[in-house]
C-alpha cells in the first residue's frame, strides 16, 4: 500500500500536464484546408487580423502581403501604421497554416474555423487561454491585392 498512494498519485498528476481535449485534424482537415486555401494562389493580399493571447497588442490589425511576406500592418482603428515590436510576429495566413500544422503534429490542443470557400483559417485557438498557454488567432476579409 505505501508504494500504491505515491504512484496513484502521480498517475494522477501526470495527467493535469495536458489538456483535456485532443488536438483536431480530423482526417488531415489541416493538410485540406490548406490545400483549399493555396489552390487560391494569392500571393499578394490583404487581410483583417487579431490576436488573443497574454502578449502585446495590437489590437485588430489589417495586414498586408506582398509575395507571401508581410509588408504592412496598420492598426484598423487608428489607421495608423503597426511597426517595431508591436508589428513582429504578425503572420501571413500561410504562416498561421504553420503554426496549426505544428500544433494538430505536437498533440497542442488545437479548435480552428475554416472559411468555408476559400480555406483559410477564420479562427484559431492554438493552446489554452484558460491555462494562460495558447493563442487564439482571427483572419477576416481577406481581399487580393494588386
Amino acid at each position: 500500500m505505501k508504494i500504491l498512494t505515491p504512484l496513484l498519485l502521480a498517475l494522477a498528476l501526470s495527467g493535469c500536464a495536458r489538456p483535456f481535449f485532443l488536438p483536431r485534424d480530423e482526417e488531415g482537415e489541416v493538410a485540406a484546408q490548406r490545400r483549399r486555401w493555396e489552390s487560391q494562389n494569392l500571393d499578394d493580399y490583404r487581410f483583417t487580423f487579431a490576436r488573443t493571447c497574454f502578449c502585446p497588442p495590437p489590437n485588430v490589425v489589417v495586414v498586408e502581403v506582398r509575395d507571401d511576406r508581410v509588408v504592412a500592418v496598420t492598426d484598423l482603428q487608428t489607421g495608423s501604421p503597426v511597426t517595431g515590436a508591436s508589428a513582429q510576429g504578425i503572420p501571413t495566413i500561410e504562416e498561421l497554416f504553420g503554426y496549426i500544422a505544428r500544433a494538430a503534429a505536437e498533440g497542442t490542443y488545437l479548435d480552428v474555423k475554416y472559411h468555408s470557400s476559400l480555406g483559410y483559417p477564420t479562427e484559431a485557438e492554438i493552446g489554452t487561454l484558460a491555462n494562460d498557454a495558447g493563442a487564439r488567432y482571427s483572419v477576416g476579409n481577406v481581399q487580393r491585392v494588386r
